[in-house]
């Protein structure tokens, strides 16, 4: 138990480190004026069925954690 608190310890500090690392600076680098015609992809449709998906996903995991922990 006190390696998994350690490994929660590690991944926590990983990730506070890591977030300068990705966040963007002064500019994007792209100083030219392009036109971006590029057309917009809505994702606002899918965010129900990302909802039930990940519902599903927990429901089936936790019902297999069950089970195994029933049968032992």
């Amino acid at each position: 138990m006190k390696k998994y608190s350690k490994l929660n310890y590690f991944l926590f500090a990983f990730c506070l480190y890591t977030i300068p690392i990705l966040a963007q600076g002064s500019g994007t680098g792209f100083d030219d004026n392009v036109v971006d015609n590029a057309p917009v992809a809505p994702i606002n449709n899918y965010i129900p069925i990302l909802f039930i998906t990940a519902i599903a996903f927990g429901f089936l995991v936790f019902r297999k954690k069950i089970n195994n922990q029933s049968t032992n």
